[in-house]
């Protein structure tokens, strides 16, 4: 006679061998379990959550103030930078607004004399005039013109 085995889901010729496949099957099935529970992570408590979330807040204080000190820090090298640069430039900057005074005045005098002074720029000189009046309205406005 042949025996069938609901827990196995086979077949046994004897009753002997199907309560040994069903314990074993049995006793295999309690160690998955077991593995499977000793698998789970370990749910962690609200006090335990909470101190995580304090322990990043302190980080993140940290944080902040290590980027205040370099903003600090990067201000003075900026005020530095900016005084020296204003060194170099002011002179350039002077003998260029001197030599727009000359000829402002001579213009002036033309338009005395004559009436209003005219300049037409044509090919390569209109081209130079052009690039160099944007690039006088981008460096003045430098951020805008980023892309």
């Amino acid at each position: 006679m042949k025996y069938y085995s609901e827990k196995t889901k086979q077949i046994y010729d004897s009753p002997e061998l199907l309560a040994e496949a069903e314990r074993k099957f049995s006793e295999q099935s309690a160690k998955r379990m077991a593995k499977v529970v000793k698998e789970e992570p370990k749910i962690p408590t609200k006090k335990e959550l909470a101190a995580a979330v304090e322990d990043a807040e302190v980080k993140v204080n940290e944080a902040r103030a290590n980027l205040e000190l370099a903003k600090q820090k990067a201000q003075e090298l900026s005020k530095k930078y900016l005084e020296d640069i204003d060194a170099i430039m002011e002179p350039a900057k002077q003998q260029v607004r001197d030599a727009q005074k000359v000829r402002y005045e001579a213009i002036q005098k033309f338009n005395d004399s004559y009436g209003v002074y005219t300049t037409t720029y044509t090919g390569a000189k209109a081209a130079d005039e052009f690039a160099r009046a944007i690039s006088e309205i981008t460096s003045f406005f430098p951020g805008i013109f980023r892309i």
